[in-house]
């Protein structure tokens, strides 16, 4: 199981239209994956997305969905932090979109080829 953990401060007046982004983006996210957890904690989103293979991570992460849910997150997210565990190190980041950049097809290739060994 590999699990995409995205944890979001809304700008201070930004807080409904992020609720709202997350909500509409959700049901799309979730038809490529395992599961997607929305919560909101005190001021903090928390976006949990879950799945089963690294094929499915890839498909996920390079989807239009979260091209847009990283829109969303950058537009009305003061701060954000994105974790990934299941594969190799846990890997942390400040962004969505900087997470997506490390995750490239040829890293995940290779992770995918040391998981297999």
């Amino acid at each position: 199981m590999i699990k995409l953990e995205i944890t979001v401060l809304p700008k201070c007046t930004k807080s409904i239209e992020l609720s709202q982004s997350l909500d509409s983006i959700k049901p799309d996210i979730e038809q490529l994956c395992t599961s997607v957890i929305l919560t909101k904690e005190d001021k903090m989103f928390l976006i949990v997305i879950n799945v089963d293979s690294f094929q499915e991570f890839q498909t996920v992460l390079y989807s239009k969905e979260v091209s847009i849910l990283s829109g969303a997150i950058s537009t009305l997210g003061e701060k954000s932090e994105v974790i990934v565990y299941g594969i190799g190190k846990k890997k942390g980041s400040s962004d969505l979109q900087k997470t997506r950049l490390f995750y490239s097809r040829n890293e995940l290739s290779n992770q995918l080829n040391k998981y297999k060994k």
